[in-house]
């Protein structure tokens, strides 16, 4: 059997994930999903197994249909964006009329929550689509093992596979923001221990399912004679587990690993023996959510982190002096903050004196906690796909102003202008979309 494992087309560079999607701008991730899902095709089964990343090859529908014919594909396994999700639907059955005689596989957050909204696809995965491909597998036949495990209850298992398989992608086709040198891209655990109230968790899982360390470090170690220079992990908190921290700086050190490490961190997680041992693990970047610092929307977003803002500064002081990067988020809640929230948290962020920042709108995603909470407060429709709080459309006005504040500050001006002359290419696609959507009176539909 031929099987496509295809990252669909679409009209601007987008990332998909099972839990999110956004616009790629300045950088640009493997669909890592669906990069697994190739990897246990090709590993457990004899089918001739194809991957194709319109994202990244910046291929069109018609190249799809010319990949599709040559190679006499007979199904295709695909991934639906949750933002965009409306338009992913509407490509696939572009797909289904032009080979009506195509099985297509979909997995997505959106479709395995309204299945009855996406018809034309002949079967939807929720997020154990790992397992229910590797079990279905174990059949002579693909598509009847998917009906037989469509619905099964089945475990998640986090070490289903060893490693991605990285001779399916081109590493230059990729990047981590604001970074030189080849990147990979990998987990060591998959969702959330924690419960804040509007995220969708990796694989939609709670508490987070650990990797085995030993088949993690194995995997670091090909990657490292691959010749990458930048390892970033994908995990929903990397500091999580502290043991694992302490592990991976000892292998580190043992191997003499030189590549470059990256993640992502809650900043109550952080103190000195853990900034320490990421410091000796050769971690050069942090990504942090420390989405708001009002203490009433902390409650309210049940993301308790329970940390004073001057035991913020401390950590965030801590990070600095062992030389690691701290890139911070913050979201904007348009029913629950104005213009002058926004601005007094851009001059507590100067504060912070971060390595960059970032604003991005609260969206209210179905299935979470604060999308059942506030439904009466939220214009919802599947096509095209709408999920959000009366005053979003303000967005472009509340982003402009949080920058124009951050920047006003010489130290946050000459670190972007630093960024800037050091990564132009990142830099001018990050502006041309700040000119774009951040423009008086716009709407931002980018979900960043």
């Amino acid at each position: 059997m031929n099987i496509l494992v295809l990252n669909l087309p679409f009209e601007s560079r987008i990332i998909r994930r099972y839990k999110c999607s956004y616009y790629a701008r300045g950088f640009l991730y493997p669909p890592e999903e669906l990069l697994r899902t190739a990897t246990i095709i090709k590993e457990f089964s004899s089918n001739k197994t194809y991957f194709l990343d319109c994202i990244a090859k910046s291929k069109g529908l018609g190249d799809v249909f010319s990949f599709v014919r040559s190679k006499r594909v007979q199904v295709i396994v695909t991934m639906l964006s949750v933002n965009f999700v409306h338009k992913d639907y509407e490509t696939i059955k572009k797909l289904k009329n032009a080979f009506p005689n195509i099985k297509v596989i979909g997995i997505g957050y959106i479709p395995s929550h309204y299945r009855e909204e996406f018809t034309g696809i002949d079967y939807i995965l929720d997020n154990l689509f790992e397992e229910r491909i590797f079990n279905a597998l174990k059949e002579k036949d693909l598509i009847k093992g998917i009906e037989k495990f469509l619905k099964k209850p089945l475990d998640f298992d986090p070490d289903i596979i060893d490693t991605d398989n990285r001779d399916l992608i081109k590493a230059s086709d990729y990047s981590e923001l604001f970074c030189r040198g080849k990147t990979a891209f990998l987990h060591y655990s998959f969702g959330c221990s924690f419960g804040c109230n509007y995220c969708i968790h990796a694989y939609d899982l709670k508490p987070a399912r650990k990797r085995s360390k030993e088949k993690v470090f194995a995997e670091i170690l090909d990657i490292c004679r691959r010749g990458y220079k930048n390892i970033k992990f994908l995990d929903d908190n990397i500091t999580l587990d502290a043991d694992f921290i302490l592990s991976l700086r000892n292998f580190v050190k043992n191997n003499r690993i030189k590549a470059n490490f990256y993640g992502l961190s809650r900043i109550d997680l952080i103190n000195e023996k853990t900034a320490s041992l990421l410091k000796e693990a050769n971690f050069r970047r942090l990504y942090i959510g420390v989405e708001t610092f009002n203490k009433d929307l902390q409650k309210y977003y049940k993301k308790n982190i329970n940390v004073e803002f001057s035991g913020l500064i401390e950590k965030f002081n801590l990070l600095r002096k062992k030389g690691i990067e701290t890139a911070v988020w913050i979201l904007y809640h348009p029913l629950k903050e104005n213009k002058s929230d926004v601005i007094e948290n851009a001059r507590k962020l100067k504060k912070l004196r971060a390595s960059f920042v970032n604003i991005g709108v609260l969206t209210p995603y179905p299935g979470t906690d604060i999308f059942q909470k506030e439904t009466d407060s939220i214009r919802f429709q599947m096509s095209p796909f709408m999920s959000e709080f009366a005053g979003t459309e303000n967005i472009g006005d509340i982003e402009r102003s949080f920058f124009l504040s951050y920047l006003k500050s010489p130290r946050s001006f000459l670190r972007y202008a630093w960024l800037a002359i050091n990564h132009p290419v990142a830099s001018t696609e990050i502006v041309s979309g700040l000119f774009k959507f951040g423009k008086k009176g716009s709407a931002r539909k980018d979900f960043i």
